[in-house]
Parts: C-alpha cells; sequence; structure tokens
C-alpha cells in the first residue's frame, strides 16, 4: 500500500504516483511496543497503527467506522502498512547514507512547476494569480507557495525522486523529444485552453437577509441599477464601485476571465456566457445574491504552447516511473536488510 500525495494547492504532484517517505521519530512513549526492527531501526506500533486508522478513515466513505470494522480492516491491512514503513525506512536510509540533499529552492520550484501549469490552463500570468488571491482570499501567492513547499509529505516525495535519479540517472533522465511527443499525444485532451470571457458585476448580496420582504427589497434594488447600468453612457465600473456588496467592488466589478464551467456559480457562468462583449444583463440570481454583469472581452478556446507545459510534463514522466523504479530499489535494499520481528 503506497500513499500518494495529496496537496491543496492542486498545482504539483498528485498525478506522479510517488511514494511517501516515513522517517520514524526516535522518542517513543516506553510502553509502545516495537513492530518490526529494520537494521536495529525500531518501526513502533503507534506508527502503524497510525497509518492504519487514517486508511480505514480515509476509505470508511464518511461513515465512522465501528470497533470491528476496524478490527476486521486491521487484519488486513496491517502486515501490508508493515511492509510499506519497512520500505520507507530503507529508501530514507539510503537517501542520508548516500549524502543526497534538497535546497528550499528545489523544493519552491516544484511547486511552481505545478503552478505555472495550472495557470497556463487558465491563461494567467502569476501577477494576476496573486491579485484574484489577495482579493479574495486575502492570501500572498508567495506565502502561499512556501507553506506548500514546507509540507512534510512533499518534502518527502521531492527526496524519493532526488534518490532515484541518483541510482537510475538513466531511467529518470526524461528528453526533449519525449516531452514532445507525450504533448502531441495528449496535446487535444490536456492542453487545450477553453473559451473565456471577461465580465464585471454588481452584486446586491442577499446573505443576512431572513424574510421575504427584505429579499424582494434587494431585487428591487438590483432592477433598478440593471436599467442604470444599461444606459448607453453607463460607467459600470463606477456603479460597482458605489453599490456593489461584493469584493471585486473595488476593482469596478471586474471578476477577470473565466471559463464557462467550473470557476463561477452556474447562473453566473451561464448568463455571462450568452452576452456578447459590452452588453449587460438582467438581474441574475445566485445563492449569494443579485448580479448585474457586464462582459467585457471573450477568448476563444485555443491550444497551450508546448514551451507553457514542457516541464510539468517532464516531472509527470518522471513520475511516471517512480513506482516501478523504487519497488526495483527496495527489492535491492531488502536483500542487504536485517528486517526482524521483536
Amino acid at each position: 500500500m503506497r500513499k500518494h500525495l495529496m496537496l491543496e494547492f492542486a498545482l504539483v504532484l498528485p498525478a506522479m504516483g510517488i511514494p511517501l517517505l516515513h522517517k520514524t521519530a526516535t522518542a517513543q512513549a516506553p510502553r509502545d511496543p516495537v513492530a518490526i526492527y529494520v537494521n536495529d531501526h525500531p518501526i513502533y506500533q503507534s506508527k502503524v497503527d497510525e497509518m492504519v486508522l487514517g486508511f480505514i478513515h480515509q476509505n470508511s466513505g464518511g461513515v465512522q467506522p465501528t470497533p470491528e470494522m476496524i478490527e476486521t480492516a486491521r487484519e488486513k491491512i496491517e502486515p501490508e502498512v508493515i511492509n510499506t514503513l519497512v520500505d520507507e525506512y530503507l529508501l530514507e536510509s539510503s537517501f542520508e547514507k548516500l549524502g543526497l540533499h534538497v535546497s528550499e529552492k528545489e523544493y519552491r520550484r516544484y511547486i511552481e512547476i505545478g503552478l505555472d501549469n495550472a495557470l497556463s490552463k487558465m491563461d494567467l500570468t502569476r501577477d494576476e494569480y496573486a491579485r484574484r488571491m489577495r482579493e479574495t482570499r486575502g492570501a500572498s501567492l508567495d506565502d502561499t507557495i512556501d507553506l506548500q513547499a514546507k509540507n512534510p509529505e512533499f518534502r518527502k516525495s521531492v527526496r524519493i525522486i532526488k534518490l532515484l535519479e541518483k541510482r537510475y540517472p538513466d531511467d529518470m533522465k526524461v528528453t526533449d523529444e519525449q516531452i514532445k511527443e507525450e504533448y502531441e499525444k495528449r496535446k487535444t485532451r490536456n492542453y487545450v485552453r477553453p473559451a473565456q470571457v471577461r465580465a464585471s458585476h454588481i452584486l446586491i448580496g442577499t446573505k443576512g437577509l431572513s424574510t421575504d420582504e427584505e429579499k424582494q427589497a434587494a431585487r428591487k434594488k438590483a432592477e433598478k441599477i440593471a436599467l442604470e447600468a444599461k444606459k448607453k453612457d453607463a460607467d459600470f465600473a463606477a456603479l460597482a464601485a458605489t453599490y456593489s456588496t461584493a469584493p471585486t467592488a473595488k476593482n469596478g466589478g471586474d471578476v477577470g476571465f473565466f471559463p464557462r464551467d467550473g470557476a463561477m456559480l452556474e447562473p453566473f457562468a451561464a448568463a455571462a456566457f450568452a452576452l456578447k462583449i459590452g452588453q449587460v444583463s438582467d438581474v441574475v440570481e445566485s445563492k449569494l445574491g443579485y448580479h448585474i454583469i457586464k462582459v467585457t472581452d471573450r477568448k476563444e478556446e485555443s491550444v497551450i504552447p508546448l514551451k507553457d507545459v514542457a516541464e510539468w510534463i517532464r516531472y509527470e514522466i518522471k513520475g511516471s516511473r517512480v513506482e516501478s523504479l523504487s519497488g526495483a530499489y527496495v527489492s535491492e535494499l531488502r536483500t542487504k536488510a536485517d528486517v526482524r520481528y521483536p
């Protein structure tokens, strides 16, 4: 059973199938029994239990497992968990024995490769994305990258890549020709930017409104603003700055470019994509309230250039080789290891 990387950022490595390296803590509770020794290094039962329970809860479908369910699952899972911990300790030890090191710059670079791949699909620059993060989440992009780069499980995954690059340099090498071949094979499926529109909106929010009368009053206000916004000489940005309750009010209501699916609430997206450039919508209701939408620009569907995704493809290809190579390396390490149960 191999654990795989899961990052909230959804930008780097999750699809690469990279096994994690768990370095067992040296300080344990006095009564914590040893599950297995690897070259005289103890792997404690508490670590085994932690992984077993984590796996059970992760695969319980949201149902609280009963003690009976846990015990049944434990009997099936525990031997594999112990084998996984042994493998991971052997890989971690090998990394250290070879004197390998991953710099902070390298960790950050992995995050940035995934970020750039995601942004290329959204057709956004880092500066544009950083601005959106500040406006919508109040977060700094640099701080977010730093936080992700410090994720312990992510760092362990990067270490395994470096270990295999050292042990199997030819197998882990990815040529420009291989990248181009992979790109051409998947271009129409994975590297097409969908059509996008750019829009501004004025939101009359209904959060906190509890009565039908209050909501009707909010709608009437939105309808009145919509009539004003549709006038030939209307200054939509000024109206948004004056009336909108959305955080985008300070930017004249601009929400930037977005695709038809997955980025905006469905009523908002459907209305925006039905508009021509410069056209203003009627009142559109969503769970946030009442919107008046103006489309300001459009981008047609386009293919992402190879240069924008080449580095991501390189690491995807490397990732596809990691599991088999790490398995071969672990088998080699096990032949020399002293693995024994207490």
